[in-house]
């Protein structure tokens, strides 16, 4: 479950209010009003096609690895029962670099401002 502790300013999520239901970048009064439960947010999953549309392309080598100069991910399989991805992932940055296992948008948008990459997240 997705608490307000997950998510920074910017992060990318679904938002549902009553009938309304979009993907946007998170606000600070987003999070305040998730909070008091007025709205709801829930993370977006990481998917090949989210890593291809933001320029990490599948390794034409046959393995099951996307990536750039400073980014790779290789699928990672918990367990039967988990529903959602997970991608092992490592990034190469400056000052910091980041080595896990994350499944949603959110977590990747966290990993690659930690390494000091500014890249901006296409859905």
């Amino acid at each position: 479950m997705l608490t307000s502790k997950d998510l920074m300013i910017g992060d990318y999520c679904k938002y549902t209010k009553g009938n309304y239901t979009d993907i946007r970048q998170i606000q600070l009064l987003d999070i305040e009003m998730y909070c008091e439960g007025i709205i709801f947010l829930e993370p977006i999953p990481l998917t090949a096609e989210i890593l291809e549309k933001n320029g990490w392309k599948k390794d034409t080598g046959g393995e099951e690895v996307w990536g750039n100069s400073k980014c790779w991910f290789t699928p990672h399989e918990y367990g039967k029962r988990d529903t959602i991805k997970s991608w092992e992932v490592e990034i190469c940055g400056k000052p910091n670099s980041f080595d896990g296992v994350i499944k949603y948008t959110y977590q990747l948008q966290h990993a690659l401002r930690l390494c000091g990459i500014k890249h901006e997240i296409k859905l």
